[in-house]
């Protein structure tokens, strides 16, 4: 598991437009499993609340360079819900240190403020009571459904 500490997110600005206290982007989730394409989930605020969006983007599972995005609208009981889960996912404790082989890693980036950080855990659905992962992956589980991924496909 890992922490960074820096003043912006990283490639948010480009796609959820400038970050201000009502707008850019809330959190990116990466999650990256073995065998498999990445996905990457940004929740996108927007002082305009009709137009808040979630971005979605998929690796290219034939050229690593390649990405495919779609952008889901969100209507704003789906957005606080998401800011909710959010916010539950980060009761994390970075000090417990778990990893394997297979599996997945999943990142998670917030901008709070000047505060940047990104956390990253190895297959956070094994034992995420005890690693106090919960959160994120009730978060991950939401984001998943959403884009209308299949479930199986989430470890």
């Amino acid at each position: 598991m890992l922490l960074w500490i820096a003043p912006a997110l990283a490639g948010a600005d480009d796609v959820c437009g400038e970050h201000t206290a009502r707008s850019g982007a809330v959190f990116t989730l990466s999650v990256d499993r073995s065998f498999e394409p990445i996905i990457t989930f940004k929740l996108c605020n927007r002082e305009d609340e009709s137009k808040r969006f979630l971005l979605v983007s998929t690796q290219s599972r034939s050229h690593k360079d390649g990405w495919d995005s779609k952008s889901i609208p969100l209507a704003p009981e789906t957005y606080e819900r998401l800011a909710q889960l959010h916010e539950r996912s980060l009761n994390y404790d970075v000090r417990i240190d778990v990893g394997g082989n297979d599996g997945s890693m999943w990142c998670l980036e917030t901008q709070r403020g000047f505060t940047y950080s990104k956390a990253c855990f190895w297959t956070p659905t094994e034992d995420a009571s005890a690693r106090r992962l919960v959160g994120l992956v009730d978060l991950g589980r939401e984001l998943w459904e959403l884009a209308k991924l299949n479930s199986s496909d989430l470890h």
